[in-house]
């Protein structure tokens, strides 16, 4: 439980200074005047259809998410601006709920559970068993002949290469 309270602690205070950062974020840039931006060197491609072509310069490029890629064909990161308001970056990690508390139970507490199991259906383990000894049987039926005909072909190959040449 130490381990896991240390590493809650440290992913709490990690949360903590992102949520800093962010607000500082949030704060310092126009999110509105990014996303226009962002929408106007991105025009054009599939996430971004309708947009305005403004007064950027021309060698200005669409940023893209490699991570995000279907099939090798990138595709351009989400407006700033959605990030830049996400509301989970703003949770409070000082309340009473990222405490761990001591890992002592009290089994006693806990119900019981009643297990209402209708057994096994013999029928569908009988249909899953034959399947299963079927593709056994032809996967080792399969190695054995691949086998036998590689050892004719070397043999024959062979007997060919003495006697004919």
């Amino acid at each position: 439980q130490n381990s896991m309270s240390s590493n809650f602690s440290a992913y709490a205070n990690f949360h903590g200074e992102m949520s800093k950062n962010m607000g500082l974020a949030q704060r310092c840039i126009d999110s509105n005047e990014l996303d226009a931006a962002f929408r106007e060197a991105c025009c054009g491609i599939a996430t971004y259809p309708d947009c305005i072509l403004g007064n950027l310069p021309s060698n200005v490029m669409c940023p893209m998410d490699d991570r995000r890629a279907i099939m090798t064909i990138p595709i351009p990161h989400e407006l700033p601006g959605i990030s830049l308001a996400d509301p989970s970056c703003l949770i409070s990690t000082n309340g009473s709920d990222w405490i761990i508390k001591n890992a002592v139970f009290d089994c006693e507490q806990l119900g019981t559970c009643s297990v209402t199991c209708p057994g096994p259906r013999k029928s569908r383990l009988k249909a899953a068993s034959e399947r299963c000894g079927c593709s056994l049987e032809w996967y080792l039926h399969s190695k054995w002949m691949g086998s036998t005909f590689a050892l004719l072909l070397y043999v024959f190959m062979n007997v060919a290469r003495v006697s004919f040449f």
